[in-house]
């Protein structure tokens, strides 16, 4: 049933697209893990890189020194909550590097002395802890402070039996109290010299000392927990490999199902697709000759009916000739007729398209002078928009006019009084001057004896000339001075109500300056500044707090953008590293396969690949040698067109060994070939009917015989393709 099969075949692709989505999952899940290890491996390898030379060394050849463990963060796994402090209370020995005993150390000395790394690299004794004093000081801590007072930090710390010792001499006499109150009376109590420390990082040592805030590691961030986070990165890498190998396993089976399933569809649609081609081939056959005869006979009826019309047509025409011949002179002279009249109405239609012309030319005028008319309004109007601008601002400059009066006037009412001080202060000096000359005069001319008193008086007019000379050069200056304070008021009157925009009522309520020139001091400062600034923008205020706010932003953006781009340049370096390996890897396979196939496909050959560039892999380009038997081939282009197919196949087969593909096509391959080398490849393809899948599209007979199923497409009489298939086994059994 080919519904059924159809449906076979949709729930089998339906089964291998859930298998390989969850392959690829499995894949994807796989290579994360394997990412992030090969990163905190990296931070492993930099962390100490970074320790000096000396640990470089150790770091670089640690399969060539004898003795050498591992690190002691590679050895120790604390609890949950308990990694902090073990960190806090080891410090830089957690870097510390494990030794079997102290002649590895005298060994590494010598060669780290040998190779000339510089710098401090610290072992420890694995071994180098008695036995028995480690028993003692775990009796006593379990005796002394077990159960709510404290317990052995040790009995928190995972560890390998053979590392006990070291563990104990570092961490031996540290017990972990709830509290810092419970650890401050445990170290009353204590003639071990024992440490006690608390989970939150204090530590009360034996000489009395207290350690408050010491474990400051964060949590998950530190070396040991990037150890353990390692080890169980690895722990789900194994589980991963395993789910992917599990998922490629049911892809593999889903993708055998779907091919038994395609193949039975395949048959049965072959199958019914040859009924269905013969069947309407008959239909149309019998469709063809049905639809031949009824065209001869509609054909036969439309010449018979034809006949008889053509007859009849015949016998009516006779007698309608001349009457036809008449008609036609009638249509030949009303013909001339029509011509001549059309020759009067062309000659009568000329004047007419000649007044058209002019009223076009007219019309084209008159559109121009109203383009004219049109740019004169506009002319105008701009004109009288000018005015319109040039009265307000005559406007404008009345009004400040008026406000300077204004100002003057306010300047003159406070000037005023001084003014009338001023005059009469001259008036009280010249009566005061004249009262004087009458009594001189009077004295000089009531008598002679008054001589001495008219010569004093005369010597206080004198006086009085002086102080009124005085006073009139000091009314000059204070004239000239009101002149000044004028310019100077009506200056600051134009600044204040123009510059400024302030009302002068609003100007002369506020009240004096106290440190006039330290504030004049200061405005000239700040308009200087203000002059270099330039054109000052109102809007400056909220579009610098707008940028504020986006440069915030941004800068928070780079910032995480930097730290991005550190991470996955890191993730980049290690990715580079594993495709630098992986091409290597990759390449010598191919290489290797390349030889072997080629050897196959020419015995006595011989062919390789070369990198073009070995020491800039990346950008490499890689260059095919081959040399069949007997022929020394400087250049690939010296090959015949045969032993170039055969080496891009054995090339391309090289390649698709390392990475197994589930059928391939081939397209006339061995087109080129003789029977030599067509046998060659046969036997090669045949070997790999096990593997792998082949359709061949081929004209070669020798090809044909070895298939499993032959298709041949051939076109019919009638223009349609037909498709032939054959199962070469069951075709040896039915011509047996």
């Amino acid at each position: 049933d080919e519904a059924a099969a159809r449906a076979a075949v949709g729930t089998a692709v339906q089964s291998r697209d859930a298998a390989r989505a969850a392959m690829d999952e499995a894949r994807d899940t796989h290579r994360a893990l394997s990412v992030e290890i090969a990163t905190l491996e990296e931070m492993e390898r930099s962390s100490a890189l970074s320790a000096g030379e000396a640990r470089a060394w150790l770091v670089e050849h640690v399969d060539e020194v004898l003795g050498l463990c591992e690190p002691l963060s590679h050895v120790i796994q604390a609890s949950a909550g308990f990694e902090p402090l073990v960190e806090s209370l080891l410090g830089g020995d957690v870097a510390t590097l494990l030794v079997e005993d102290a002649g590895a150390v005298e060994l590494i000395a010598g060669q780290l002395a040998a190779a000339g790394a510089a710098g401090e690299a610290s072992f420890l004794i694995r071994d180098d802890a008695s036995p028995s004093r480690i028993r003692g000081a775990a009796r006593v801590r379990r005796e002394r402070f077990g159960g709510a007072e404290g317990v052995p930090l040790v009995d928190e710390l995972l560890f390998p039996e053979e590392a006990r010792g070291a563990v104990e001499a570092l961490l031996g006499d540290v017990v972990v109290c709830p509290t810092l109150e419970a650890a401050l009376s445990a170290h009353g109590r204590d003639d071990a010299a024992l440490r006690f420390a608390t989970p939150d990082g204090a530590i009360v040592w034996p000489s009395g000392k207290v350690s408050v805030g010491g474990a400051v590691v964060d949590e998950g961030a530190g070396v040991l927990a990037r150890v353990r986070h390692l080890e169980e990165l690895r722990a789900q890498l194994s589980g991963a490999a395993a789910a992917q190998a599990k998922a490629e396993e049911a892809h593999r089976l889903a993708e055998e199902a779907l091919r038994q399933a395609q193949a039975t569809s395949l048959e049965l649609s072959q199958a019914l697709a040859n009924l269905r081609g013969r069947a309407e081939a008959a239909r149309n056959t019998a469709s063809a000759a049905a639809e031949k005869l009824a065209s001869c006979r509609r054909e036969l009826e439309s010449v018979e009916r034809q006949r008889a019309e053509a007859e009849a047509a015949v016998a009516s025409a006779r007698p309608n000739v001349e009457s036809f011949e008449a008609r036609v002179k009638e249509l030949d002279a009303a013909l001339d007729a029509g011509k001549k009249k059309q020759e009067a109405l062309s000659e009568e239609l000329a004047p007419l398209r000649r007044e058209a012309h002019r009223v076009s030319d007219s019309l084209a005028e008159a559109k121009l002078a109203q383009a004219t008319l049109s740019e004169r309004t506009t002319y105008a109007e701009r004109v009288r928009d000018a005015r319109v601008r040039d009265l307000e601002t005559l406007a404008a400059a009345s009004e400040e006019a008026r406000v300077a009066l204004r100002a003057k006037t306010v300047s003159a009412a406070r000037i005023e009084p001084v003014l009338a001080l001023i005059d009469e202060l001259t008036a009280s000096a010249q009566k005061w001057t004249r009262q004087l000359e009458e009594q001189a005069t009077a004295a000089e001319d009531s008598s002679t004896g008054l001589h001495s008193s008219v010569t004093e008086a005369r010597g206080r007019a004198h006086e009085a000339h002086a102080l009124f000379d005085g006073v009139s050069e000091r009314l000059s200056e204070a004239r000239v001075q009101k002149g000044r304070l004028e310019l100077q008021v009506e200056a600051a009157v134009n600044h204040i109500a123009t510059d400024l925009s302030v009302p002068l009522e609003t100007a002369l309520s506020v009240p004096p300056l106290e440190n006039r020139p330290e504030v004049e001091d200061a405005l000239f400062k700040i308009n200087r500044r203000i002059a270099n600034l330039g054109t000052i923008n109102p809007d400056a205020a909220e579009e610098y707090d707008a940028l504020k706010v986006r440069y915030d932003y941004l800068a928070a953006q780079l910032e995480d953008l930097d730290r991005a781009r550190r991470s996955l340049a890191k993730i980049n370096r290690v990715i580079d590293a594993r495709m630098k390996e992986d091409f290597v890897r990759t390449y010598e396979a191919v290489d290797r396969n390349f030889q072997e196939i080629f050897s196959i496909l020419f015995p006595g050959g011989s062919a390789n690949l070369s990198l073009v560039d070995p020491d800039d892999v990346e950008n490499t380009g890689v260059e095919v040698n081959a040399q069949p038997k007997g022929k020394r081939i400087a250049k690939m282009m010296l090959l015949s067109g045969g032993e170039k197919s055969l080496t891009a196949l054995a090339l391309l087969f090289a390649v698709y060994r390392i990475r197994s593909t589930p059928f391939y096509i081939l397209d006339e391959v061995e087109a080129a070939l003789d029977d030599t080398n067509l046998r060659r490849l046969a036997a090669y393809i045949d070997s790999l009917r096990d593997e792998t899948q082949l359709i061949m599209i081929t004209h070669q007979r020798r090809t044909m015989e070895m298939a499993d199923v032959l298709f041949g497409v051939s076109m019919q009489g009638d223009g349609v393709t037909k498709v032939i298939s054959q199962k070469l086994d069951q075709a040896l059994k039915h011509a047996e």
